[in-house]
């Protein structure tokens, strides 16, 4: 957890750094258009990361057994090609049908490419229990990205597009050097079969609709920023919100190791650790997330202010709502990953599910003139889905093979 907690921060800050150094190399529209680009990409994801999260799980369970490894790793690899097609192709169809807003459309398919593989990787040295794997590839891509972006400022001015080409095409650089030097794919006899691929389907499958509601969680508020407000103000917004991704560190630090935990545990039949580690672990996701929002509320204007320009600081007010939405998020985090590490996702799906549903709901019935309505819209939704899934697990507790 140490280890995986390490990458996420080391690799989170050198994005954060990117995302400032972006917005004072852009415009604040230019700024808009790469935020808002990225937002889309990560509803484009979707099916991606429902693969992504059974392929750790299942590697999680099939530690130690080498045929079984290689029969995950090899079904796993041969179904992202075909998702990343199709979620491509629909990227186009909706670019062409004027559906993509101010998003540059090639941007936004490198930056799907790059997020395919970057999470592919990072989801295969979590599910096989090699720590440094995963670091490197988090902390090498974030590193990559920052370099990349500062050479091309320091040359010239760069677009948003070259920016967002950067962002993508920098997952590639630790993946093929960790593949040249140790790899995890190349060479090993990676083999495939209907049962593998019916067992992560087993995983997969509920998750599909949770994916949905997470990815329409994480970008409704930007979207409806940039439909009713403009693009200058998801840049604005965009900026809170990228601040608000040091809430990430803690939780999928943690929960990278927990799910593959679980799944271990519960596979070995030692059912009260398992649940006593679940518990401990959301606990403590609640306490940590709800300090360090406390110490960011208390000096948000000004360092908005001073990462990314006077301009900014109109964001303060967002980051109250968004910082609060993350704590809760922390928590709820917790309790659906090692839902999922037991075999259990329909838990995350009933949750994120209602928690995306009612964030639209929200921000069509009460509208609003200011990103402060987005942001109280995730907080909000998010905590309808904590309870419910709180809710769900008072009635079915973790320990019971209700699928």
């Amino acid at each position: 957890m140490a280890a995986l907690t390490f990458s996420e921060g080391s690799g989170r800050l050198l994005s954060f750094v990117f995302y400032v150094v972006a917005a004072r190399l852009l415009t604040t529209h230019g700024f808009g258009v790469l935020r808002y680009t990225i937002a889309l990409s990560l509803l484009a994801f979707g099916l991606l990361q429902v693969l992504v999260t059974a392929l750790a799980r299942e590697l999680g369970a099939a530690r130690g057994d080498e045929g079984a490894t290689d029969l995950v790793l090899g079904s796993g690899l041969a179904a992202a090609p075909l998702l990343l097609g199709a979620s491509s192709l629909l990227c186009v169809v909706a670019a062409l049908l004027g559906l993509t807003g101010s998003a540059d459309l090639l941007g936004l398919i490198v930056v799907l490419a790059g997020l395919t593989v970057f999470q592919l990787y990072y989801a295969i040295g979590r599910g096989l229990g090699q720590s440094t794997r995963a670091v490197v590839t988090y902390a090498g891509g974030s590193a990559a990205q920052l370099v990349l972006l500062l050479a091309l400022g320091a040359v010239g001015n760069p677009g948003a597009r070259a920016a967002l080409l950067v962002f993508g095409l920098s997952a590639l650089v630790p993946v093929v050097g960790y593949e040249l030097w140790r790899p995890a794919i190349r060479g090993r006899p990676l083999r495939t079969s209907r049962a593998e691929l019916r067992r992560l389907w087993v995983i997969a499958g509920p998750l599909v609709l949770a994916q949905v509601g997470f990815v329409v969680w994480m970008s409704a508020d930007q979207v409806w920023v940039e439909s009713v407000l403009g693009t200058r103000d998801v840049g604005v917004y965009g900026a809170a919100k990228n601040l608000a991704q040091i809430f990430f560190v803690i939780p999928a630090g943690v929960t990278g190791v927990l799910l593959p935990r679980v799944a271990e545990l519960r596979a070995q039949g030692d059912v009260a650790r398992a649940r006593r580690l679940s518990a401990r672990i959301t606990a403590g996701l609640l306490a940590l997330s709800a300090v360090l929002a406390v110490a960011v509320l208390a000096v948000r204007t000004p360092l908005l202010g001073g990462l990314y320009g006077s301009a900014y600081k109109e964001g303060a007010p967002a980051l109250v709502g968004l910082s609060v939405g993350m704590v809760v998020y922390a928590g709820f985090v917790g309790l659906t990953t090692a839902a999922i590490g037991w075999g259990r996702p329909g838990v995350f799906t009933l949750g994120i599910v209602v928690a995306g549903a009612a964030e639209v709901a929200y921000l069509l019935a009460v509208g609003g003139d200011s990103a402060t309505t987005a942001a109280w819209a995730t907080a909000a939704s998010m905590a309808l889905g904590f309870v419910v899934v709180l809710a769900r697990l008072y009635a079915r507790p973790l320990g019971l093979d209700d699928g």
